[in-house]
């Protein structure tokens, strides 16, 4: 079956969480969804699975209780997305969101959506896209192959992406994020990729969020010898201008621990992933200031999935925090 999207939510950080409902659209057998929330309403950028469809970047605006205000459209009409390009949402801030996207090589691809942008009729909902180059840093080396994984995050007045080079390196470069002229992409001003952790996960697998002080919090999916999905979490945070060593903080004594999304509110970080033998969603949060440890993050909770005839397998979550801080 080409399946659906799913989406639940928490209005007490995570403590409970409401049944999965249907997004909806089920004909284009959405997957691996983008969520940006924002005031009022997401974007949600999700990848069609379904004939001639397969393989097209869709966008989708959602209420904040997982409704569609808008039927899914391609992203970007008359841009190529093709399967293998990856790609990654960030809120730049209440109207407006960030789309990177690489193949692989040293150059993103990067796009602005903007919310009166998209509710004038005469406009595009997209900034035309620009190309942004990087060059390489130390051992890091992203010159062939496609990116295991991309993603993206703003803190501290630094836009930071993080990526998966073909060779399992997990990279990062960021350039300066002051002001509303940033945001138009034009001044090049990027660091070099840095290289954070030797890795050798599978699609995906990494996941980024920052705190208020400015701290960048990256954790990934690590497999048993870089086949199937992933078995454990490991961490890694980037602050006082260094990044720490990674370290495990989820090992389940069975079962996956793969595809995992990490949100950030008030002074915690919140993690869902692909867990439990049939690929359940898995919750868990810690202390930002503590994530490090595997001690810090308590035993994991299950998110409530519809009651179906069979067993339901879930995949790919993303979770993201509104401006009020509920979880999504």
């Amino acid at each position: 079956e080409a399946g659906e999207l799913l989406w639940a939510q928490s209005e007490d950080r995570g403590q409970n969480w409401s049944t999965a409902t249907s997004v909806g659209a089920p004909q284009l057998g959405l997957r691996q969804p983008l969520l940006a929330a924002l005031s009022g309403d997401a974007l949600l950028l999700c990848r069609s699975t379904v004939g001639q469809t397969a393989g097209g970047l869709y966008q989708v605006t959602i209420n904040l209780i997982g409704r569609m205000a808008s039927e899914p459209q391609p992203v970007l009409p008359g841009v190529e997305m093709v399967a293998s390009r990856r790609h990654a949402l960030a809120v730049a801030d209440a109207e407006t969101v960030l789309l990177v996207s690489g193949l692989g090589g040293e150059s993103l691809t990067m796009a602005t959506w903007n919310r009166q942008r998209a509710l004038d009729p005469v406009q595009e909902d997209w900034s035309p896209s620009q190309l942004v180059a990087f060059e390489r840093d130390g051992p890091v080396d992203n010159s062939a192959g496609e990116w295991m994984g991309l993603q993206a995050v703003l803190a501290a007045e630094r836009f930071t992406v993080v990526g998966v080079g073909p060779e399992g390196d997990l990279w990062t470069i960021s350039r300066a994020a002051v002001g509303q002229e940033w945001i138009s992409l034009a001044d090049p001003g990027w660091s070099g990729a840095t290289q954070v952790a030797e890795i050798d996960p599978g699609d995906d697998a990494v996941t980024v969020a920052s705190d208020a002080q400015g701290r960048v919090h990256v954790v990934w999916s690590v497999s048993q010898g870089g086949q199937g999905n992933g078995l454990s979490l490991w961490y890694a945070r980037h602050a006082d201008g260094r990044w720490t060593q990674p370290s495990p903080i989820i090992q389940p004594t069975e079962g996956l621990a793969g595809h995992p999304s990490l949100a950030q509110v008030g002074e915690r970080l919140h993690a869902a992933w692909s867990g439990g033998a049939g690929g359940q969603i898995q919750y868990a949060s810690a202390f930002a200031a503590d994530a490090y440890t595997a001690a810090s993050w308590p035993q994991p909770a299950w998110l409530p999935l519809p009651a179906q005839e069979g067993e339901t397998v879930a995949s790919h979550p993303q979770i993201r925090a509104d401006l009020a801080g509920r979880l999504h």
